[in-house]
Parts: structure tokens; sequence; C-alpha cells
């Protein structure tokens, strides 16, 4: 253990309060001006700070409840479904029976025993107990154990934290920014509504079937053929997710020389046939790199160009556009699982500007997509950072308060 710091049990360091729900039926329990926070609120929020829930109540709810209203700072515990998930209320407010929520002593900082207690969801999980559903309960949640500095050094390691949640929280917020401008761009250039310098004139209006051929994926391939040979394929989620084929996640099929297989080209285009959804059908991907001995997998067909005057980039964004999306749930067959019919897709009529337009517009929206990449990128190492500075930090290898060590030094010589 490093010295000054001890092993506690969480009902040590703070207070453990449960929720509770006002009868439903009674109206003048509900619609108030007390937060009243549910898991989903947890859960679907961004920051470590809750500030309002989908739900409120009244004083006369809460009162005529197990609820409670807890004090500002309190960290809200999810203690059944998404055990472990976590929020600090940036308020007074109330929760749901879903919850364990801890009111921390004076000796612990609340955002310490935030980070503190992330990673020990899974021995909260271990922990729970139930046949209907998972729960951990008051006496399991403060038993189980947190190593604890002081409290200076705890407010040394929240602040320090705090300080990447706040860099990574910018990132995040600055990446659904681009993406808003994005779609903006989008919706703009790829209807017409706004041109480019430059250009001007009519857009030609072409049948889909006019500009080109549909083709099958793979065919009478087994689960064993797959993860195994030379050849590759490009996976269902390459298409559904990308605007370009990712060629660095390509998986291993097997097929033999005597095969009669459909290998993809370079400016092929590449539709998922089939989903759960209808806003999910006729996802679109553009092959923009040559490769060889590649094939596309069998829930999605391809489409190669033959009119050379429209660009395999243009049409991806643009079959993934809210222009592109209301046409393909158009196209989308079925009742519980929607399929695309290639038929009616190829008699879909789509106007279209000269080439030297399209390539324009799609540059600015590859460029957008860089950026927007490159963001990302930041982010997902801003994340792996913090998880090795709470690996460092949490556990005392590294210090932040050096006036700690020597006072404990100091007391033991």
């Amino acid at each position: 253990m490093v010295n000054s710091w001890s092993i506690k049990k969480i009902s040590e360091l703070a207070d453990i309060k449960s929720g509770g729900t006002p009868p439903t039926t009674v109206s003048e329990y509900w619609d108030g001006d007390i937060v009243w926070v549910v898991p989903t609120d947890i859960t679907n929020k961004k920051s470590k700070y809750i500030t309002k829930s989908q739900r409120t109540i009244t004083k006369l709810g809460l009162e005529n409840s197990a609820a409670e209203l807890l004090p500002k700072g309190t960290i809200l515990l999810c203690s059944r479904a998404t055990i472990g998930e976590l929020a600090i209320a940036a308020q007074p407010m109330s929760t749901n029976q879903g919850f364990k929520n801890l009111v921390c002593h004076t000796d612990t900082d609340n955002e310490f025993l935030y980070y503190a207690l992330q990673p020990l969801k899974t021995k909260m999980i271990e922990q729970a107990s139930g046949s209907t559903f998972l729960e951990i309960s008051k006496t399991a949640l403060g038993d189980i154990q947190v190593l604890t500095p002081p409290l200076p050094e705890q407010r040394a390691i929240a602040a320090a934290l705090s300080d990447v949640d706040e860099y990574i929280s910018a990132l995040e917020k600055l990446i659904d920014k681009k993406r808003v401008i994005k779609q903006g761009a989008m919706q703009e250039l790829l209807t017409g509504k706004r041109r480019l310098p430059g250009f001007e004139g009519e857009w030609a209006k072409k049948r889909v079937g006019e500009i080109g051929y549909p083709y099958s994926g793979l065919t009478g391939k087994r689960k064993e053929h797959f993860g195994k040979g030379s050849a590759k394929y490009i996976t269902f989620l390459n298409v559904l997710t990308n605007t370009i084929i990712d060629i660095k996640k390509l998986d291993f099929v097997d097929v033999s020389e005597e095969e009669k297989q459909n290998p993809v080209k370079y400016g092929d285009l590449f539709f998922n046939a089939s989903s759960e959804t209808p806003q999910e059908v006729g996802m679109c991907a553009v092959l923009l790199e040559p490769l060889n001995d590649t094939y596309l997998n069998s829930f999605c067909f391809g489409f190669r160009l033959t009119d050379t005057e429209v660009d395999g980039l243009y049409l991806s964004y643009f079959f993934n556009s809210n222009e592109g999306r209301k046409i393909m749930v158009l196209l989308a067959q079925g009742a519980t699982r929607y399929n695309l019919s290639k038929t009616n897709f190829l008699e879909t009529v789509i106007a279209l500007p000269n080439k030297d337009e399209q390539k324009a517009i799609a540059q600015i929206l590859f460029d957008m997509d860089a950026e927007i990449d490159a963001l990302i990128a930041k982010l997902e190492k801003a994340k792996q950072i913090k998880q090795g500075m709470m690996s460092e930090l949490l556990t005392g290898r590294i210090r932040l308060i050096e006036e700690v060590v020597d006072n404990a030094e100091d007391k033991r010589s």
C-alpha cells in the first residue's frame, strides 16, 4: 500500500442513500420542480455532471415516496441494469430506486470518488445478485474497498483527471459541431441549393440503370469458408459505416480459382441490400483503391459505373445524404426486415451536376470528413491518456502532492 494511503470501504467514504418512485397514478406528484433521475438519464449523458432529467416530481411526490432530495455533489450510481454507471449531481435532485447514491463525508472529495469508482464497475457487477435482474445491494456496495489518499491528494488527482475530461468534452462538442456543419453542406451542395463558384447550368437527370450495373456479392459460401484463405472480402459493416471502404478492415475468405465470383474493382459502389429499419437500407460506400483477389460480402451488392461522367465518391456522399436516404426509404420493402428492390433502384432518377462539379463537391465533403477523422483520432488518444492517468494516479504509482509524501515520511521517522 502507498505511504499515507489507506484502504477504505465505500461506506466509510460516503453515506449511501437509495431512491424511490412516487405513485404514477397521482398527478399531483409529477411534473414539479424537483429533478428525478432514472438510469437512462445517466447512460445518455455526455458530461460527468447531470443537471436535468426526462421527468420531474413535486415536493408532494418527494414526501410520498422513498426518494430523497440529494444535495449538490452527490454521486448517483446505477445499482441495477447498467450497474456502475455514474454521474455527479450538479444541483439538488432525487432518483428512482435504480440507484445507490453516495453523499460523501467531509474527508472524501466527491470528484475523486467518482473517478475511483469507475475501475470498480466489474467488481460491482460481480457483487450483484437477483433472478429477474441483477442489482447490487446497499450492503454489498458499501463493502467494496477503495484505495484512498489523504484529502489534499484526492483533490489534486480529481483536478488532473477533470482537466483531461474537459479536454475530451471540448473535442466531443467540436466533433458534433463539425458533423452538423457537414450535414448542412451535404444538404445544400448535393441538392443544388448552393452552387460552388464557377459552376452554373441545369443538372442532368439520369436513371440509375443508365450509369452502371449491379452485381452480387459472394455466393455459395458457408461459415467454414471465412476467416481463412488468401482472398479477402469487404464486410457488411465496412459498407454500412463508411462512405469510403476502409481497406485496412478486410477479412479473409477461401475462394478457389474455379469459382465464378465477382471480384471488386476500383471505383465500385457497394450497397447493403437489407436491414432491420428502412432508414439503414441501401447505405453506400465506394472503393477508391485498387484491390486484387477481393470480393464483396453476400449481404450487399456492388454497382459498377459505366458512365464516365459520373464520380463514384460524389454518388456515395449523395446516397448517404438526407436526400439519398429519402430515396432508399421509399425503395425499402418489408415488415419486420426491409429489403432494397434492385429493380426499382435501377429505375430511380437522380439529378447530377457535371463531373467537374461532382468532383468539387465530393472534395469539399472529403476534406470535412478528413478533419472530423483527425479530431476523432485525437479524441481516442485523449481517452487512452486518461485511462493511463487513472491507472497511475488511482494506485499511487504517480504522486501529485510531494508534501503529502514528505509529511508521511517525517511522521514515520
